[in-house]
């Protein structure tokens, strides 16, 4: 059994990224349609990326969607392996729970026309995106103590997306996002989480990190008749 860890490149990316792609509507709009929307922004360099939605001051709607999205050259890992576990950890700077209605962040496929840049037209491309494992509850995100403050498992569905030949996109998105829950509104009220990225001072050690286990695949098994 082998465990292989997997980091985004930072800024200037070569293989991959880590970053978000998000929507402002000013003035506010209504769930459907501002989920439904295209992105208005995105960054690749910051240091750090956000999964979060935020209502707006007009009663029952929202101004503000960020979605995540984490690239990782996996092509290291040997086609014939099998994986057998997979998690993702990531070291949280801030946290919100003030809508009513979303519990925390859900892991799911991400998606970015580019491995090595994020662009706001990869917002709409993320809708809600299949999920791939946990969803990890807001009290279960620990924040500002230096250490990865929130794990994500891998289930069956997400350990078959990793890519042995290529790159790896995960999302991480506010679950009512992810979901299409829509939120009880709240003005200027606003859910999800703040994540350092492979940008930010420490580098690699605050920089996300995919975690995958692997072994080389059984053989054909011994035939004892085969030896008489």
């Amino acid at each position: 059994m082998t465990t292989s860890t997997f980091q985004s490149d930072p800024h200037v990316e070569t293989n991959d990224m880590d970053g978000e792609s998000s929507r402002f509507a000013g003035g506010g709009d209504l769930w459907t349609t501002g989920r439904d929307a295209a992105g208005t922004a995105s960054t690749d360099s910051a240091t750090t990326f956000r999964s979060t939605v935020r209502a707006d001051a007009n009663t029952d709607e929202f101004d503000f969607w960020a979605r995540s999205v984490l690239k990782f050259d996996t092509s290291a890992l040997p086609d014939g392996d099998t994986i057998s576990a997979a998690k993702l950890e990531a070291k949280a700077v801030s946290k919100s729970s003030a809508l009513t209605g979303p519990t925390g962040i859900q892991i799911c496929a991400g998606t970015s026309a580019s491995d090595t840049a994020m662009a706001s037209t990869d917002h709409v491309n993320n809708k809600g995106n299949a999920a791939w494992g946990d969803l990890l509850a807001f009290g279960d995100i620990t924040t500002g103590t230096g250490s990865y403050g929130a794990l994500w498992n891998l289930d069956a569905t997400g350990i078959a997306g990793i890519s042995k030949t290529g790159v790896t996109g995960i999302g991480l998105q506010l679950d009512a996002d992810q979901a299409d829950n829509e939120p009880t509104w709240g003005s200027g009220q606003a859910s999800g989480a703040t994540w350092h990225s492979a940008d930010n001072a420490g580098g690699a050690s605050d920089a996300p990190i995919l975690t995958v286990t692997h072994a080389t695949a059984g053989g054909s098994p011994w035939n004892y008749y085969a030896q008489l």
